[in-house]
């Protein structure tokens, strides 16, 4: 294989490279919880440290024309940690965060789910008697009593 298919195939590989690093920012921002602290993101380290040690360096090696083989031979490891990386990334955003449409699903009970339950709670137990009196706190068990 000359030198000239070897370079070409370097580039197409830099190219490729490059495109899948810029999808990368597209995906996680499209994925990530817009209400959430931005964690997210620190996935897009490792993939810009594996394009600016390997991939700039390999391509700009090929461009002008200087070791062409150890450009290849880079691009080659960028492929496979930008593998890697990727399959890490995309085994987090895989998991189920949502039950549909900006519908978030609660791991754990917390105050949100607690003071639905509540609510709940609340306008059940009045029953027959709706406008008798006013609904109080649960004395020591799930059950509220009216007045």
């Amino acid at each position: 294989m000359g030198t000239t298919r070897i370079q070409i195939l370097s580039l197409v590989a830099g190219g490729l490279q490059t495109a899948f690093w810029i999808y990368t920012f597209v995906v996680i921002g499209r994925t990530a919880n817009p209400m959430g602290d931005g964690m997210e993101l620190v996935a897009l380290v490792p993939m810009t440290m594996i394009w600016a040690c390997l991939t700039l360096p390999a391509t700009v090696l090929s461009i002008w024309r200087r070791s062409v083989p150890l450009a290849l031979l880079l691009h080659l490891v960028a492929i496979a940690a930008f593998g890697w990386i990727w399959s890490e990334i995309s085994a987090e955003l895989a998991r189920p965060r949502t039950a549909g449409p900006r519908t978030l699903v609660m791991d754990r009970p917390g105050p949100v789910a607690e003071g639905r339950r509540h609510v709940g709670r609340m306008f059940r137990a009045r029953g027959a008697d709706a406008g008798a009196g006013v609904a109080r706190e649960p004395s020591g068990g799930d059950d509220i009593s009216c007045a």
